[in-house]
């Protein structure tokens, strides 16, 4: 039997759908949760992952109906969780699952805040480098004023 989670992901104050973002859909079972499938939004937000029972049904489960299914929405370079629906499992989910997934702009924000910072650290240290070395090469000279715009 083939069963499948759809959805979209898009900006709670805009309703925008929101692309490239990582979606895992899982099985929660009481030792650990089973991985269903992963996938990354298309350019309106929209997702859908497809399984199969052999999924989500491993040999001590033989008992298991259908998945306890639950949905993790990660940020593109998959180090920030942006959404999670662990506390609202869907028990026994259908065949057909679809989810609507709000992100609110400040969570977004947040994420873009962070890889800035990184990107400022990135910075400091190439200009420390510079900076030691006493002079600028072309590549460095380049890289920087690119970093600069």
């Amino acid at each position: 039997m083939s069963f499948k989670v759809s959805g979209r992901v898009y900006e709670a104050e805009s309703g925008n759908g929101i692309p490239n973002l990582i979606i895992e859909a899982f099985d929660k079972d009481l030792v650990k949760s089973d991985k269903l499938g992963q996938v990354k939004t298309n350019s309106n937000g929209t997702f859908e992952i497809t399984y199969s029972e052999a999924d989500f049904r491993g040999k001590f489960e033989i008992f298991e109906g259908n998945p306890d299914l639950y949905i993790v929405v990660k940020s593109p370079d998959m180090s920030k969780i942006l959404y999670s629906s662990e506390k609202n499992i869907r028990s026994n989910a259908k065949n057909n699952e679809h989810f609507d997934v709000a992100i609110p702009n400040a969570t977004l924000l947040a994420n873009k805040e962070r890889s800035s910072k990184d990107y400022k650290q990135l910075l400091k240290l190439l200009i420390g480098v510079a900076w030691i070395d006493g002079v600028l090469e072309p590549g460095e000279q380049a890289f920087l004023q690119r970093m600069v715009n």
